[in-house]
């Protein structure tokens, strides 16, 4: 599935016949962006949010984020890790991976591997 200008890239394991976990990650999404507008209600965060996240990945309740950059994983992480919890999906695993070629490829809170 291929998002729009707005919403990233959305990959389902085992393919992407399954609307309810399709709309999980649209949720998780929109969620993301909502604790975005309240933490940063204006200012640049607001304007990096924009394209931050490359793509989001769903594979049995795992949720792996693949983030334009390490400057956006650094600013946005823990916003995506609660925006997938508040679609119920607390206690389950986000991994966070770098597209930026010349970066680290899996990101951790804190440390770059």
């Amino acid at each position: 599935m291929t998002g729009n200008a707005r919403v990233p890239q959305l990959r389902l394991a085992g393919g992407e016949d399954h609307p309810d976990r399709t709309a999980r990650l649209l949720r998780a999404y929109d969620a993301m962006g909502a604790l975005v507008r309240i933490v940063w209600p204006t200012g640049s965060a607001r304007v990096n949010w924009e394209g931050a996240i490359v793509s989001m990945h769903e594979s049995d309740g795992h949720l792996t984020v693949t983030w334009r950059d390490e400057d956006d994983y650094e600013q946005f992480d823990k916003i995506a890790d609660l925006g997938w919890i508040a679609v119920g999906e607390e206690g389950t695993t986000v991994t966070h991976e770098n597209a930026d070629p010349g970066g680290a490829r899996v990101l951790r809170h804190g440390f770059v591997y």
